[in-house]
């Protein structure tokens, strides 16, 4: 790292995967989207280009959603499979599930 205090992204990812213990290390955005009836958050995790294959996720469920009841089972719950593009992880998530069930 040149300059540690102007790191990009990736460069953080790295140096936080380095870190004993640690792995996955991803950067997090948080967006908001109507869909149906209900406020949704739309979180997209960026794992960094050496992550290749694997390195955009989304995950989406109803705003204000508990942790503990966010998981697959859930029906204003769905999650992506981690992709090599952020288009393809923003394809993945089952967005019909999500406006079925927000009623």
């Amino acid at each position: 790292m040149d300059d540690p205090t102007n790191l990009d992204d990736a460069q953080v990812i790295s140096f936080l995967n380095q870190l004993d213990n640690a792995n996955d290390a991803a950067r997090v955005r948080e967006f908001a989207v109507y869909l149906a009836h209900g406020l949704f958050t739309v979180k997209v995790k960026d794992f960094g280009p050496e992550a290749g294959s694997h390195r955009y996720s989304v995950e989406a469920y109803r705003a204000g959603m508990a942790e503990q009841d966010k998981g697959t089972d859930h029906p204003l719950y769905t999650l992506g499979h981690q992709e090599p593009t952020l288009f393809d992880a923003l394809d993945g998530p089952h967005w019909s599930d999500l406006t079925r069930n927000s009623n």
